[in-house]
């Protein structure tokens, strides 16, 4: 109960154990947790704006 009351509370993050964890116990994927995590993390460590992008090579 502790680690999903750190997970509500944005003290911790969802792990592969938390997510098998909520899917037996919510009846879902482990993989609808883990998308979640992985949307929030993306949304939360964007990259600087100075990162320049890659430029195209030619094969």
């Amino acid at each position: 109960m502790q680690r999903i009351n750190q997970v509500v509370r944005g003290k911790r993050g969802v792990s592969l154990d938390t997510a098998w964890l909520l899917s037996e116990v919510l009846n879902t994927m482990p993989e609808f947790w883990l998308n979640l995590q992985n949307a929030h993390d993306l949304s939360v460590h964007k990259p600087a704006s100075h990162i320049q992008p890659l430029a195209a090579t030619r094969a």
